[in-house]
């Protein structure tokens, strides 16, 4: 009797048609078919590792994507390399690491600062904050001026290739005429170069480290020049700038008026919103993410209002949907940084809004027996002593909310002689 020939099956019969399983081809090539649709159904070849002895199995792609032939020609390479005492995966791992490796070094700094950026952008709150680091690295315009990346010289070089040499000429330029710029991009290209290194697109010592390396080659910044201090009102003429400012009836000069009240800083001043002040218990509470870079804890700081501070704010027009206790021009935002720095160029013309922080300090110095530990926390200044801000966890309200008093009532005495004499405010026992 004859028996019948069947059509041996094709590799779409039993991508389509046969049961799950693992159908072999020859030379340690298997067809995986998880189950009749195509999609899963991939290549696979079984060898016996010549370096751990173990069999193992290494796919080579999804069918149709990866025809028989394909499949049949790519086992035959890897076979030869199995007769060579080679293992295939093992092989295969390594290219892929010196391909990585090799994309790695073409990765530019200025590649690698975007990165960072974009990574760490989420938990920079401050606007001003984000747009000085993409000044930093990128090139910005100010009207018809453009203004190079500090980080120009860096930004093309493979970021494995950035050295001692290239930071230091990179910084060169600008650390005697621009000191303070210089010492933020010297931090934030350490920054760079640390995370290029974790994220393994470079090796080796941070060239851009300043303890026991920069600090060797560049002159200490605090060496360089004179700290230019702002401008500030002296104490004495504040009283008959307030009175011009009260007379003034925008929100840039409540705004101002608040801010010198508060001994606060400008940032504070312009982004605060409502939710940030208890009436009851005349309380400005800003939280960390609102102090700026410059603020390295994480504590909120407390301001003491004064009757007029509360006056101020209960006096103020609200738009709804919009946060902000000082109003700008633009819907839905505060007041712009600029508007109260316009208003000083009027009132007061070659200083600047962050002085009163000087004004205020001085007077403190001057004028009261108000302890100096008291003026700083209402400054939002640390102690200077490590051992002291252990020790001494009181934020001092009672005594900071005397001193607030003093202030504004100073800040409201009619205007004074500068040449006249000026009696200073002197706690007595019955106040102390």
């Amino acid at each position: 009797m004859r028996v019948p020939r069947h059509r041996p099956f094709t590799v779409k019969d039993l991508a389509k048609k046969r049961k799950p399983g693992r159908y072999c081809d020859k030379d340690g090539l298997y067809l995986r078919v998880a189950h009749t649709d195509a999609r899963t159904t991939s290549w696979l070849f079984q060898f016996v590792s010549p370096v751990t002895g173990k069999v193992r199995q290494m796919g080579l792609g999804a069918y149709p994507d990866v025809s028989l032939r394909d499949a049949r020609t790519e086992v035959a390479k890897l076979r030869e390399q199995v007769r060579l005492k080679k293992d295939p995966m093992l092989e295969r791992d390594q290219t892929l690491k010196r391909e990585r490796g090799a994309a790695a070094a073409s990765k530019t700094f200025g590649e690698c600062a975007a990165m960072y950026v974009e990574t760490h952008k989420a938990s920079w709150t401050n606007p001003a904050h984000i747009a000085q680091w993409h000044s930093t690295f990128n090139e910005t315009k100010r009207g018809k001026l453009t203004f190079p990346a500090h980080t120009a010289i860096l930004n093309n070089v493979p970021v494995g290739e950035v050295d001692t040499d290239l930071v230091v000429e990179c910084l060169r330029l600008i650390w005697t005429t621009k000191t303070e710029s210089a010492t933020r991009v010297q931090s934030r290209i350490a920054a760079v170069l640390d995370w290029a290194k974790v994220m393994k697109f470079r090796s080796g010592d941070n060239p851009a480290r300043w303890k026991g390396h920069l600090a060797k080659l560049l002159p200490k910044p605090s060496k360089v020049r004179k700290v230019k201090h702002q401008p500030s009102v002296h104490y004495r003429k504040l009283p008959a700038l307030m009175q011009k400012l009260r007379a003034r009836p925008s929100v840039s000069a409540r705004a101002l008026e608040f801010l010198i009240l508060t001994a606060t800083r400008t940032g504070a001043v312009i982004n605060a919103t409502w939710d940030e002040f208890d009436f009851s218990q005349k309380l400005w509470t800003v939280q960390p993410r609102r102090l700026g870079s410059k603020i390295t804890d994480d504590e909120a700081r407390t301001t003491i209002l004064t009757e007029r501070a509360v006056a101020i704010l209960k006096d103020l027009p609200r738009e709804e949907g919009n946060p902000h206790v000082f109003i700008g021009g633009k819907e839905g935002k505060g007041l712009s940084d600029m508007a109260m720095l316009e208003l000083m160029r009027d009132l007061s013309p070659g200083h600047v809004t962050h002085g009163f922080r000087s004004t205020f300090k001085t007077w403190c110095s001057d004028m009261t027996n108000h302890p100096s530990a008291v003026s700083e926390s209402a400054l939002w200044h640390g102690l200077p002593s490590k051992l002291l801000e252990a020790y001494d966890r009181s934020e001092m309200t009672e005594k900071r909310e005397r001193l607030m008093r003093d202030w504004a009532a100073y800040c409201a005495r009619p205007p004074i002689e500068t040449d006249g004499v000026v009696t200073p405010i002197r706690r007595t026992k019955e106040s102390k």
